[in-house]
């Protein structure tokens, strides 16, 4: 948006498919307004263009840490994505898998052992 002395100037970007690349046109508020229906006249009579610069009366907002961190706390991004990562972890997970899988087998007793003494028989009638 222009501002000029005299009246407000709109510069309005057109994009249209037929044409190649982008236009402008400019025009005044009431002439963008002129064709607009409304159902009442009075409603853009209270339109007024402002033609001073405003100073802003409100101070922005400023951010005031309360709590001191350390200087050696810095944020540093990662290079490797948390996709890569992820992959890569999995893979891990897959590759020792296979490692343990062609590893040859210890001649170690196995933890559990069937029970071989028979003092106790399941039956299909205990259940």
């Amino acid at each position: 948006m222009l501002k000029n002395n005299d009246n407000t100037i709109l510069k309005i970007k057109l994009l249209n498919p037929l044409l190649e690349g982008e236009h402008s046109l400019e025009m005044s508020v009431s002439q963008f307004l002129e064709g607009l229906p409304s159902y009442n006249e009075n409603n853009f009579t209270k339109f007024h263009v402002d033609n001073s610069t405003r100073t802003p009366s409100k101070r922005p907002s400023v951010y005031v840490p309360t709590k001191d961190y350390p200087s050696e706390q810095i944020i540093v991004t990662e290079k490797t994505s948390i996709l890569l990562k992820y992959m890569q972890q999995h893979w891990d997970k897959k590759y020792n898998n296979k490692k343990r899988d062609l590893s040859p087998q210890s001649h170690e007793p196995p933890k559990k052992r069937l029970r071989t003494d028979g003092s106790r028989e399941t039956s299909l009638n205990d259940y």
